[in-house]
């Protein structure tokens, strides 16, 4: 059993260099699967999930995730009691429904507390490859877990990204720009650490350096099954019957 953990810079192949490694190793490829997984744990929807990830680096956000939450438990009061009695105020205490859909209703702790939870069970499950879900610091100090960090120029980044979500240059490069600082404030939340700082992974690997994906996979997949098991990928494949 074995996990590889997939991070690195935002727009520098780990979501197809990942489903590639995958193959490779033959185990589960998770990206969204995760994000799926830490939602039921918070009883909230994936959506509210997502924004609470890309807040943590702006603080106007974060206090617009409060005002929200606010305005609609008062439009909730406001429904059920038009008059305002005080058991109509009383109302705001009350949850808008059983499941959290904004931001704002998720508290930072259990945040944390789910993310963590839902990569251990993931390792608990066979061989998975875990891209951008800061597995690196969710599996740390698991000895079955091989931490990797793709690394690209910020050029290469923007070209992929425009191809991937086929955007204009000027749009990929404000969503690389976007996810990179993002991203480093919600590391920071996680652990204090920077997913940048190359010394937090395993492997550090700079995809320029390689011919394309494939490459970068093989790359990737032989060098984390020998720290693990001390012995090439091929050696852990499945034999045809």
């Amino acid at each position: 059993m074995m996990a590889v953990t997939v991070g690195g810079q935002a727009g520098a192949g780990g979501l197809e260099i990942g489903r590639l490694v995958a193959k490779r190793i033959e185990g589960e490829y998770v990206q969204k699967q995760a994000i799926r997984r830490v939602a039921r744990q918070l009883n909230a929807s994936v959506e509210a999930v997502v924004r609470k990830e890309l807040a943590f680096h702006s603080r106007w956000k974060r206090m617009g995730h409060r005002l929200e939450v606010w305005l609609a438990q008062m439009g909730r009061t406001w429904a059920g009691d038009p008059w305002g009695t005080p058991a109509g105020l009383a109302q705001e205490l009350i949850p808008l429904s059983a499941r959290k859909e904004l931001p704002g209703e998720i508290p930072d702790d259990n945040y944390r507390e789910a993310i963590y939870d839902n990569a251990e069970r993931y390792l608990q499950e066979g061989n998975v490859v875990l891209t951008h879900r800061a597995g690196c610091l969710t599996l740390k100090d698991r000895q079955e877990a091989v931490h990797v960090g793709l690394f690209a120029s910020k050029d290469q980044r923007v070209a992929r990204v425009a191809w991937r979500y086929n955007l204009g240059n000027s749009d990929a490069e404000d969503w690389v720009e976007n996810m990179d600082s993002a991203r480093a404030a919600w590391f920071r939340e996680l652990a204090d650490e920077d997913p940048c700082d190359r010394s937090i992974y395993d492997v550090a690997i700079d995809v320029n350096g390689l011919d394309d994906d494939d490459d970068a996979a093989r790359c990737l997949s032989e060098v984390a099954m020998e720290k693990r098991f001390g012995v090439p990928a091929m050696e852990h494949q499945t034999q045809p019957t």
